[in-house]
C-alpha cells in the first residue's frame, strides 16, 4: 500500500458498485468536502475505487483535478471485491460507545448534524433512549427509530423486511 495523488480522472467505480448515492447525499457530502476538503485517501487498486466512491463523486462535482489514494496496487480481483464488500458492511456492523455518542449529539447544532448526517429528531430519540447501543443496524432494528427509514429515490418510509433487503 502506498499513499500517492492521482488525476481524479484516473480512477473509476468498480462495476459491481454496490452502494448508490442519489442527488440529496452528493449535494451534503459535497458541502462537507467543500468545508473540510479531502481529509482522508480513498482506496483503489488498479485504477479502481474500492473504498470511497462518495468521495470520489464529490470532489470530482467541485471540480478536482487530483485526489489522494491509498494504492493497493494491481491485487485479483476476487481480493478487491471482498475489501469493497466488507467497507461497505463495517457500517452495518459497527457498533458505537453509546455514552460516547449521547455526549456528542447533545454538544452538536442541528445544522452540524446534518453535516453528520443525523435529524434533529434522530438525535433526540438516540439521546433519551438509555443504554441504547447506537449504530446502522441498531437503529434500523430500534421500534423508536423505524418509522425514520426512508427511501430517497422513491419516497418509501417505513419499517425495513426483516431479510434485511433495502429498498
Amino acid at each position: 500500500m502506498r499513499l500517492i495523488q492521482v488525476p481524479i480522472d484516473s480512477l473509476r467505480p468498480p462495476d459491481y458498485l454496490t452502494r448508490r448515492h442519489d442527488s440529496a447525499q452528493l449535494a451534503r457530502f459535497l458541502a462537507a468536502y467543500r468545508k473540510n476538503g479531502q481529509y482522508q485517501p480513498i482506496v483503489a487498486a488498479g485504477g479502481e475505487i474500492l473504498c470511497g466512491t462518495l468521495v470520489w463523486q464529490a470532489m470530482k462535482a467541485a471540480g478536482e483535478t487530483r485526489i489522494w489514494v491509498n494504492d493497493l496496487g494491481d491485487i485479483p480481483p476476487e481480493k478487491r471485491k471482498e475489501i469493497r464488500y466488507l467497507d461497505n458492511q463495517i457500517f452495518d456492523i459497527e457498533t458505537w460507545d453509546a455514552e460516547a455518542m449521547k455526549r456528542l449529539l447533545m454538544d452538536t447544532d442541528a445544522a452540524a448534524l446534518s453535516e453528520i448526517g443525523f435529524t434533529k429528531e434522530e438525535a433526540e430519540l438516540l439521546v433519551n433512549d438509555e443504554g441504547a447501543a447506537v449504530s446502522r443496524a441498531a437503529r434500523g432494528r430500534s421500534k423508536k427509530l423505524k418509522t425514520l427509514w426512508k427511501c430517497d429515490a422513491c419516497g418509501w418510509q417505513g419499517e425495513l423486511p426483516k431479510t434485511g433487503a433495502r429498498t
